[in-house]
């Protein structure tokens, strides 16, 4: 606006007749493409600084990991006989400063016989109850009839608002079906944090836990949470955490843990090679 201003102003003229004005051609076109210039870079920038300032400014206002909101985890109990250790990892993910409520889930599908998977799935909640209160923790049972127990699962979550799903891993598991149908169809459909579980022997009898993470896992939604847990459950059975990431993903997990007073031994290794995963 002000070159154009200056442009139309006219002092006087010259010998030929044309115009003296105040700021000539040359300064108008070198202004057009100042502006063509700036505004094309400029987009860049800001786009590239915007990103950087959103994920400082979530960093500065993320809430430590030993102070979150209430919170709903639930157990998926399907197999008998591994009530008590789903149970028992359930309960470790409890935050001990907020008030968090443990939910056991038995689904009842419409394909299964269902007088005879009434009775077991009564004597399997009974189990999870009795058990939960011989460490001095409560359960919440839940019976559901539905088409299928990944249906069942999916709207229990939604109803109840849950934040953490515990899931058995399934007894036929390989290299082909490792997760399982019902599994990974939870999977597809929640967002929530999903852990799924294997009881081989007591947590704190391993010698450490091994965390792979994938590329740009700290601009995820969870990250926070999920890592919260994580360092919960090492707390809680005293063993070491091996992180496996990407540079920037272990510097993000060391700048959170550094705020925390949990005493727990952590290592970082710098891990990019995802095409030869078999390495763990």
């Amino acid at each position: 606006a002000i070159i154009l201003v200056g442009y139309n102003i006219i002092t006087g003229e010259t010998a030929a007749g044309e115009p003296i004005r105040l700021l000539n051609e040359d300064v108008l076109n070198g202004t057009i493409l100042l502006i063509l210039v700036s505004c094309g870079v400029s987009s860049f920038v800001v786009e590239g600084a915007s990103k950087k300032l959103a994920l400082e400014q979530e960093a500065q206002d993320a809430t430590p990991l030993e102070e979150q909101t209430n919170e709903k985890i639930l157990v998926t109990l399907a197999y008998p006989d591994m009530v008590t250790q789903l149970v028992d990892f359930g309960m470790m993910l409890k935050s001990k400063k907020t008030h968090t409520s443990v939910y056991g889930l038995n689904v009842i599908a419409d394909e299964q016989v269902v007088d005879t998977n009434a009775g077991t799935s009564k004597k399997i909640l009974e189990t999870a109850i009795s058990h939960a209160a011989a460490s001095e923790n409560s359960l919440i049972p839940v019976t559901r009839y539905d088409s299928s127990i990944s249906n069942g699962s999916v709207y229990t979550i939604k109803e109840h608002g849950v934040s953490d799903i515990v899931i058995g891993m399934h007894k036929q598991a390989d290299q082909h079906t490792f997760l399982g149908t019902k599994a990974e169809n939870i999977i597809k459909r929640i967002h929530e944090t999903i852990y799924i579980y294997k009881p081989t022997q007591p947590l704190n009898t391993f010698k450490r836990v091994v965390v792979a993470i994938p590329p740009k896992a700290e601009t995820e939604p969870g990250f926070l949470h999920w890592l919260k847990k994580l360092m919960a459950i090492a707390k809680e059975a005293t063993i070491p955490v091996n992180f496996y990431g990407t540079a920037e993903t272990n510097e993000a997990i060391g700048k959170i843990t550094e705020r925390t007073s949990a005493p727990v031994k952590i290592q970082f290794t710098e891990f990019n090679n995802w095409d030869d995963f078999l390495i763990f």
